[in-house]
């Protein structure tokens, strides 16, 4: 399932890009405060951004 986006980046006081995914996309996604996010850029120059799957320690 693909969906696209676009939102602004934006530059803090410290020279560091930033951009600010709305509240309604991080429910949809299931994404919380912390939640690890990686990304990539695509060929035409946007930014592709994933969860990171971490694995659950096996009880054993």
């Amino acid at each position: 399932m693909e969906h696209r986006y676009a939102m602004k980046l934006e530059l803090d006081d410290e020279g560091d890009f930033f951009m600010r995914i709305p509240e309604n996309l991080v429910d949809d996604l299931g994404w919380v405060e912390g939640t690890l996010l990686d990304f990539e850029e695509d060929v035409d120059g946007s930014v592709i951004l994933n969860k990171v799957e971490t694995e659950t320690p096996k009880q054993v």
